[in-house]
């Protein structure tokens, strides 16, 4: 695999322009440098296309990015690949991907760079897995990885048992004051809260997080609802379902833990029954004021639609043999009991979580892209290019899906001036395309190469990939 790791160099700003009109300046380049040429680089704010440019990468930066017939290359510079369309790399910005090192390594973050997805929010892995991946790929460059940007375990209330140690539970202030400094410590980004932490632990994760210059996402917690959340300033909500509804119902825990049973013990038939009873049952009025409350806060929104909106057609076989082999069989009984459920009541629960997007979408809530791997079917990196093609299904446009993987995702992490954007000063995170993405949203799986970190995996690299984790599941025992 041809890979090149390279210093990070201050950056001297310079134009290449003709001299004269007829001679062009000596070559800024040094020998280090990457070059992708003759390139139509795609504008993510506006969609404007620049085309026939020249990206000049020096070590894990974005230098230059100039006309094409304008820029003189050093004598053996190093042209990675020539044509295509150049976008951010994509984030997804909903994983679970750290408590296994092993899986990581080996599994999760081959399938991510294959795919694009050049960098990850992790919603919730245990310490020890994050911090033994966090070394391993210190000692050793050559692994590929994405970015990370990691909460650690989740901040909830109560620990039920389908979570295993993912909870920490914190019920009061105490709590948070004894255990947030050690997370934070331990190399936490930011605290993903949950459902049933209390209202007293809610607000001193908050005063915690504000007071260190970090963020808070997660589930919209009881205590406060969408409103409260939004209003407390928590930086994202995740998942568009029932259970997240609370601020637009009467007796909410009742519908919630209706819908648990109904998803959990009875089938996805019934569950599309109650979630349509559930629609029905809306205080619209209601559900405007919390969003509005979301969009005047600046409180993002991860819908992760591949949750919801999910069957046979909307899942790729050839994607899913890049599945877990342990995922296999849950992913199959899941999809099954998505079959027998009556096709009409089925369509019809799509179309209201749709429509409950639009309402969002009107309201100004900004969007993330983020998957929800490896839960129900979803497989790392395939399953963002799922979660993008649901976002325009939807009614967003290609662009409007792109943004929320790459412009929204760096906004949400405070990094809007070094990630989400193909512009010189940013982070090389590169996704090279064969067709353009802006016509067919689809055309961002048919990749030609991907820089990350500026590091380049040619289409040969990113099969190699692919392969290798294939060739893990061949090894694992039966």
């Amino acid at each position: 695999m041809t890979t090149g790791r390279h210093l990070i160099v201050a950056l001297a700003g310079f134009t290449l322009a003709a001299v004269g009109g007829c001679a062009l300046a000596p070559s800024p380049f040094e020998d280090t440098d990457l070059f992708l040429t003759n390139v139509s680089v795609i504008d993510i704010v506006t969609g404007d296309i620049a085309a026939d440019q020249t990206i000049a990468i020096r070590g894990d930066t974005i230098l230059s990015i100039e006309n094409a017939e304008r820029t003189r290359l050093p004598a053996n510079a190093s042209i990675l690949a020539s044509g295509g369309y150049a976008v951010p790399g994509l984030w997804d910005m909903h994983v679970h991907a750290m408590s296994d090192p092993d899986l990581a390594i080996t599994n999760d973050f081959p399938l991510f760079i294959a795919n694009g997805i050049t960098g990850i929010r992790d919603m919730a892995s245990l310490i020890d897995g994050i911090a033994e991946t966090r070394s391993r790929l210190d000692a050793d460059e050559s692994l590929p990885r994405p970015h990370l940007y990691v909460s650690g375990p989740l901040l909830d209330g109560q620990a039920l048992p389908w979570y295993g140690d993912l909870p920490l539970v914190l019920t009061t202030r105490e709590d948070v004051e004894r255990e947030l400094p050690r997370l934070k410590s331990a190399g936490m980004d930011f605290f993903k809260v949950y459902d049933a932490i209390p209202l007293e632990a809610y607000e001193a994760v908050l005063e915690f997080a504000n007071a260190n210059d970090m963020r808070v996402a997660g589930h919209a917690p009881h205590a406060v609802d969408l409103k409260g959340a939004a209003e407390s300033g928590q930086r994202t909500i995740e998942h568009l379902s029932p259970f997240g509804l609370r601020d637009c119902v009467d007796e909410p825990d009742s519908w919630f833990r209706r819908s648990i049973s109904a998803k959990f013990n009875e089938g996805s038939d019934a569950y599309y029954a109650l979630t349509i009873e559930l629609f029905g049952a809306l205080d619209q009025a209601a559900c405007q004021e919390a969003f509005a409350a979301m969009a005047s806060n600046g409180t993002f929104f991860t819908p992760t639609l591949v949750m919801e909106l999910n069957d046979a057609s909307r899942v790729p076989s050839t994607d899913l043999e890049y599945l877990r082999p342990e995922s296999r069989d849950w992913c199959q009984t899941g999809l099954d009991s998505i079959a027998k459920a009556d096709p009409e009541r089925r369509e019809e629960t799509f179309a209201g979580y749709i429509e409950l997007l639009s309402q969002m979408r009107g309201a100004g809530i900004t969007l993330l892209a983020g998957s929800d791997t490896p839960n129900n079917c979803l497989v790392q990196g395939f399953s963002l290019h799922w979660e993008l093609e649901r976002f325009v299904e939807a009614g967003l446009t290609p662009l409007e899906a792109i943004q929320s993987a790459t412009l929204h995702a760096a906004a949400a992490m405070d990094r809007s001036a070094d990630l989400g954007q193909v512009s010189p000063g940013f982070t090389a995170d590169i996704l090279l395309l064969k067709s353009n993405p802006l016509d067919d949203i689809s055309n961002l799986r048919d990749i030609s190469g991907v820089l990350a970190n500026g590091r380049w995996f040619d289409e040969a690299a990113r099969l190699r990939l692919l392969e290798m984790v294939k060739t893990t599941f061949r090894q694992e025992p039966s």
